[in-house]
């Protein structure tokens, strides 16, 4: 979110200024409802069907299932973070200060919209992957010793915008 600000020493805080001026946070964890909604729908069949419903089975299938949607969710957010200040960009667990990037490589193709990967084979995958991850496009970036490496986003064409807002400063 643009313009998002958090508090200096919070878990997670921004640059300097505390503006981050590009993030994804990889999930939300609205989904932890699905597992007592399941749960409780499964106990409004069994009693439309006429059966007493088997009120401990449900409670642990619940428990179960929301144990398993938290730990999706965790690892979601953990690696599939995006962040962007003024200061450094984040991809997953992976920090590179906004002072080593040179220059944002390739862009959108004006004509199509399209992000063909013009990435050579090898190119270092930012936050620890093999491949960037799936759903997400590829932004190739130049760092100041030369290498190049693969940012990734849901939304390249606003990250690279606020990319390269902040590198013309």
């Amino acid at each position: 979110m643009a313009g998002h600000t958090m508090s200096e020493g919070a878990p997670g805080a921004a640059d300097r200024s505390g503006t981050v001026l590009y993030e994804e946070i990889g999930a939300t964890w609205w989904p932890l409802v699905w597992a007592p909604g399941l749960a409780v729908a499964g106990m409004g069949f069994d009693l439309l069907l006429g059966l007493r419903p088997h009120v401990m089975g449900w409670t642990l299938a619940g428990a179960v299932l929301m144990l398993f949607t938290a730990l999706w969710v965790y690892a979601r957010r953990r690696f599939l973070q995006v962040r962007l200040t003024a200061a450094e960009l984040c991809q997953a667990d992976e920090r590179v200060p906004v002072d080593r990037i040179d220059r944002v490589e390739a862009g959108a193709d004006a004509d199509s919209g399209e992000r063909p990967s013009l990435a050579p084979a090898g190119t270092r995958v930012l936050g620890g992957g093999m491949t960037p991850p799936r759903k997400y496009e590829e932004l190739l970036l130049r760092l100041d010793d030369g290498t190049l490496v693969l940012a990734w986003a849901r939304d390249a064409a606003r990250l690279e915008s606020a990319l390269r807002s902040v590198l013309s400063r």
